[in-house]
């Protein structure tokens, strides 16, 4: 005969967060001293128990420590233990507790439960701060399908809307999709879900069988984030309207930002970007995603560059690489587009060129577009009504420089300038009758993307990028042929405006 099955060891998701706010306010003020920790943790049977640990330093040498234990328990719920001391340290001196404060308490499968406590000083019983934590406990099933829905109930629909399909197989471990997410688990990750802008982009680039592999944590927001309620992109899934975003794999990151793009950072430039300040950073958000230089080989082989917004990163052989540059400095580039200018418009009528305003970068799921320049076109001053001088017209263009296709290191790439909003054209009556033929001349002028010039494949283009301060630059692959290229774009750019580009002379 066989015997009663055992029934499968327990296993729990905890989703949890503590908060310490020390109500020191005469050292802090009123909205200064928070600490918080966010964490997600599995308990099974091979780890039954975990700790979080928190300190936060306050005036006066003194320290709130405190710790946090979760506990599996045999029959299924968690038991969560707190404790919290208020630790005083003087030079030259023990240190000494002044204070403490105790919780605990039993979170069962599929419970959100908070816990609460006040640490007071052991001699007046004055307040000194205040611990809340918070836990949701989401029971793991031996059958994947119970566990997702498990989660989508603890989430519930208005969260995730009704399911799209059923519980299926993927590498490593399984999805149920629903309206407005896709839920994933494994043993190994536990339960995690994607949505808005980078489930687009997880399933566009295959999802558990990309790179990436299959989801370590769930979309979180990017430090200074702004408020939801501020513009997010309007391909975000229904029911979402997250600013910035990231997203953790197992091979990678996802970063989006609504002017730039769900877009993937991952290896050694995903460390080496992390090690400027993330996001926050010099660099600001990838506008590509981890790109490897060797056609061939495999991801990791080789040359891996990012863009960034304001720069790129390259690596070889696990070393950091500056890439080999050209630049064109707003001066020059505005010296560039005037030349060009007088030479299309209508001979007499432009005066000055400048730059009224510079864009952010722009949104796109795979390669984020270039900054757009708006330029300031306008003509010469005349008496007007009053005996005030006017210009006779004054004209916005605004213009975006892009490399089509975009760089990858290996193809041919051309720099062009397109039209990238309305032309708006304002102007005192007509009295010579030359405004309609400017305004033709206007609309004409970037009907199509127009070519500035070429760059071979051999020259290893990485990115052409517009600067927050209106200068251009090109980087090349810090390699020989790389570093030529970049001496002779330099030399061409060099020249400007006096020899202009010519689409058909390799800039390169």
């Amino acid at each position: 005969m066989h015997g009663t099955p055992h029934p499968a060891p327990p296993q729990a998701q905890l989703t949890h967060t503590v908060q310490l706010h020390v109500t020191d306010d005469e050292t802090f003020g009123a909205e200064h001293a928070l600490g918080s920790r966010h964490d997600l943790t599995v308990l099974d049977a091979a780890r039954p128990a975990a700790q979080v640990h928190l300190t936060g330093l306050g005036g006066g040498g003194r320290q709130v420590q405190v710790t946090v234990t979760f506990t599996l328990t045999p029959d299924g719920p968690v038991q969560v233990s707190g404790e919290a001391h208020l630790l005083i340290r003087e030079p030259g001196q023990p240190v000494r507790e002044q204070g403490g404060a105790a919780f605990g308490g039993r979170v069962a499968a599929g419970q959100t439960r908070a816990f609460h406590a006040t640490l007071r000083h052991h001699d007046s019983g004055e307040e000194y701060a205040r611990l809340d934590v918070r836990v949701q406990h989401v029971a793991l099933h031996a059958q994947a399908g119970a566990t997702l829905d498990a989660h989508a109930r603890a989430l519930g629909e208005a969260h995730t809307g009704p399911p799209a399909g059923p519980c299926e197989a993927v590498r490593g471990g399984h999805r149920r999709r629903y309206r407005h997410a896709d839920l994933y688990t494994s043993p190994g990750t536990g339960v995690h879900e994607v949505r808005g802008d980078i489930r687009r982009r997880y399933d566009a680039l295959g999802g558990p069988d990309s790179v990436l592999g299959l989801p370590v944590g769930g979309p979180t927001p990017a430090p200074g984030a702004a408020p939801a309620a501020e513009s997010a992109p309007a391909s975000g899934a229904a029911g979402w309207s997250v600013p910035e975003d990231r997203q953790h794999f197992q091979g990678g990151s996802l970063f989006l930002h609504p002017r730039t793009g769900p877009l993937v950072v991952r290896g050694d430039l995903r460390a080496a970007w992390a090690s400027t300040g993330w996001e926050s950073g010099p660099l600001g958000y990838p506008t590509s995603d981890t790109l490897s230089l060797a056609p061939d080989g495999p991801p990791d082989s080789g040359l891996e560059f990012n863009d960034f917004q304001n720069g790129v990163l390259v690596l070889h052989a696990g070393q950091l690489c500056a890439p080999a540059t050209a630049t064109l400095s707003r001066d020059r580039m505005l010296d560039a587009v005037t030349d060009a200018l007088r030479r299309t418009l209508p001979a007499g009528l432009l005066d000055s060129v400048t730059l009224a305003g510079i864009s952010d970068t722009t949104f796109d799921l795979s390669r984020s577009g270039n900054r757009v320049l708006t330029f300031r076109l306008t003509g010469a001053r005349r008496p007007g009504p009053h005996g005030l001088p006017e210009p006779t017209f004054e004209a916005r263009l605004p213009v975006q420089f892009a490399a089509s296709p975009p760089p990858d290191a290996r193809r041919p790439v051309s720099l062009i300038a397109r039209q990238a909003g309305l032309i708006t054209l304002r102007a005192p009556p007509d009295r010579q009758g030359a405004l309609p033929a400017l305004s033709r001349a206007l609309g004409l002028l970037l009907r199509v993307p127009v070519t500035l010039a070429r760059v071979p494949g051999h020259a290893g283009l990485l990115s052409f990028k517009v600067h927050a301060d209106g200068s251009l630059s090109l980087s090349f692959r810090p390699d020989p042929a790389g570093r030529a290229a970049a001496q002779a774009a330099q030399r061409r750019l060099d020249r400007l405006p006096l020899d202009g580009l010519r689409p058909d002379d390799p800039l390169a």
